[in-house]
């Protein structure tokens, strides 16, 4: 294990294409197989192939490796915080105002994970994609429309109280759309 680790490298100007070096190794073609035995090199009647001392490209992965450990237990460290202030919160607040009971650490941290699953939490979630891909749909026809056609859509939206749930109706920009078609 002392020994360095050398594979065989040739000198492209000097090769002759001879084949000898295959005859003895056919890994000399592939460098990532080369052992470094040197056989290839006695063989070689150009001189062509000299031993050189591997390149380690471990240290790209080994630094990735550590990123995403590093990263990891970031979030495994935020987690535990989000949780251990969440049950400091809650055995400091509630249990006086409601009279509920204490809970702990495990217990705060279910909590969380409950609330992320219901509510989105951190992070977009799912009601956060679906605002922001609603936006994005909204946003394209308002910039495909006339202005005219802009003023109209407000008008509507203004009498149809701005599509709210307990108005006097709903407004639909994709109606609106298939209306302004029919009528142009």
């Amino acid at each position: 294990m002392g020994r360095k680790r050398l594979i065989a490298q040739i000198d492209k100007e000097k090769c002759t294409g001879c084949g000898e070096c295959v005859n003895v190794c056919s890994k000399i073609n592939h460098p990532g197989l080369c052992t470094g035995c040197g056989k290839c090199v006695k063989e070689c009647p150009s001189d062509a192939i000299t031993l050189v001392q591997r390149i380690n490209n471990n240290k790209k992965n080994n630094t990735m490796k550590t990123k995403c450990l590093r990263f990891g237990l970031m979030v495994l460290l935020a987690v535990a915080g989000f949780s251990a202030i969440t049950m400091l919160l809650w055995n400091a607040l509630l249990p006086d105002i409601v009279g509920i009971s204490s809970i702990n650490f495990w217990q705060a941290l279910g909590l969380l994970a409950l609330s992320r699953i219901l509510f989105g939490g951190v992070g977009a979630g799912a009601m956060g994609h679906f605002h922001r891909h609603h936006n994005n749909t909204v946003n394209e026809k308002w910039s495909k429309m006339t202005p005219e056609q802009r003023q109209k859509f407000i008008n509507k939206r203004m009498h149809f109280d701005f599509g709210n749930h307990f108005s006097r109706g709903h407004f639909d920009m994709d109606e609106h759309e298939d209306t302004e078609r029919k009528t142009t």
